[in-house]
């Protein structure tokens, strides 16, 4: 039973709540390709996500490399451009835009690739992104992003100070699902 509307809308009723892992930006074995660092985030079929926050987590000694920038882009259905992007041209980026930022002690545990702490990002949205799984616009008239894809510039993996792949670098978003309700 709906408790009726959002402004843009949505139900004001939650289906659940989740949270989405990207790759490792520094493990090209979990990319599409070697060759190709996209991670994509698209809702299911009649549903909307609203990304509420993001949570990343770095290998304390992770260098983002010259054009090693990571990209977040927005596309909408039918067109092949984004139409937004917000770039983190480097550490101080992450820094800078992050609500709360943890050291997290690790004592490299047996069986683990990880040697050392993990810097920890926490990112709240102050206007969520919303992607839907349905096309046009909202009931505000604000065009409906239907996809997300987040990628480092070069599509090289982030490097480790002293050479080599960084150890890990992944993104974890929390996330609010809703019924599409332009989805029949």
């Amino acid at each position: 039973m709906s408790n009726g509307t959002q402004p843009n809308g949505l139900p004001t009723n939650v289906l659940r709540h989740d949270t989405v892992g990207s790759h490792d930006w520094a493990d090209t074995s979990t990319w599409p390709a070697v060759d190709d660092s996209g991670w994509v985030v698209e809702p299911e079929a009649g549903e909307v996500l609203v990304l509420q926050e993001a949570h990343v987590y770095f290998s304390e000694n992770i260098i983002m490399h010259e054009n090693g920038q990571l990209l977040v882009e927005f596309y909408m259905d039918g067109n092949p451009d984004p139409v937004k992007t917000i770039t983190y041209a480097d550490m101080r980026d992450w820094i800078a835009r992050a609500f709360e930022h943890y050291r997290i002690p690790y004592d490299g545990a047996t069986g683990t690739e990880i040697t050392g702490p993990v810097q920890h990002f926490v990112i709240p949205f102050s206007q969520p992104p919303i992607l839907w799984s349905s096309a046009g616009v909202d009931a505000l008239g604000n065009p409906k992003l239907n996809k997300m894809i987040v990628k480092i510039g070069n599509d090289s993996p982030y490097q480790k100070v002293g050479g080599g792949n960084a150890e890990m670098g992944r993104a974890r978003y929390v996330v609010d699902i809703y019924a599409d309700p332009d989805v029949t």
